[in-house]
């Protein structure tokens, strides 16, 4: 069996309108990329990046779906501070 690893990046639109939900001062403020490294870092990095541009995190955390993965995100809801896990699901198609 032979172990595919797959380096990604997450491109970011720094110039976008972000809606209420994200700072769009914080989000201008981001790097215009993460990665490129594992699925699993540069995710965690991105979604990491969301949640702390966000004016109101506990809103950010109603969107993400929680699973049992290794994924960790962080952040302050209310006074008190939580972890969010994330399961990753995706399907590499190898033709």
């Amino acid at each position: 069996m032979t172990l595919l690893l797959i380096a990604v990046c997450v491109f970011v639109n720094r110039g976008c309108d972000c809606g209420p939900v994200l700072n769009s001062r914080h989000v201008s403020q981001l790097p215009s990329q993460f990665g490129p490294g594992s699925i699993r870092r540069v995710l965690r990095a991105a979604v990491q990046a969301c949640v702390d541009c966000s004016p109101d995190q506990s809103t950010i955390y109603n969107l993400l779906r929680e699973g049992t993965g290794r994924v960790v995100i962080t952040g302050q809801c209310g006074e008190w501070p939580v972890k969010h896990w994330l399961t990753l699901t995706f399907d590499l198609a190898c033709r």
